[in-house]
């Protein structure tokens, strides 16, 4: 009595494989996860100079005490295109004046760039390294006061990451 089941079985198998049909398969590709660790600020302080308004990265009077620093985690070898402006408009916290603060800013998969030479130019197209990892650092290059004033100034930037 089994052999007879277990023919029978074969039988409908063999004669469904010869039988056509659609089959419809429906998925979902979901992009890997993405995080982005602010790990350090921007701290530039400027020996401010009576009468002058601009001050870059070569002068004396421009010291960057910290820059930014940014730590990017995903899959390992995700591709990932970085958009980050390369200024900020920083307002002074105790009144309207606004000064502009520019950047350079440059990302490695290895480690943090050094400096505003290191690693690659954001804004193009970067991969995460093995582990899933891409750090990003803005380097002040020079900021322009918009009135001669002294003060305490603030701003903040958006960083866009597409893959």
């Amino acid at each position: 009595m089994r052999r007879l089941l277990f023919t029978a079985l074969m039988l409908l198998v063999v004669a469904s494989a010869a039988s056509a049909g659609t089959l419809t398969v429906n998925g979902e590709v979901s992009p890997p996860p993405i995080t982005i660790t602010k790990e350090a600020d921007v701290t530039v302080s400027v020996g401010r100079t009576p009468g002058t308004t601009s001050y870059n990265d070569g002068s004396a009077a421009f010291s960057v005490t910290s820059y930014a620093k940014f730590k990017v985690s995903s899959d390992s070898n995700t591709s990932l295109t970085l958009t980050i402006p390369a200024s900020s408009t920083l307002t002074k916290q105790s009144g309207t004046e606004t000064a502009t603060l520019n950047f350079a800013c440059r990302n490695d998969a290895s480690a943090y760039p050094a400096d505003k030479n290191g690693g690659a130019t954001c804004g193009a197209t970067a991969t995460t390294s093995g582990t899933g990892e891409l750090y990003l650092a803005m380097f002040p290059t020079s900021i322009t006061f918009d009135s001669d004033t002294a003060g305490t100034y603030a701003g903040t930037v958006t960083i866009s990451i597409n893959y």
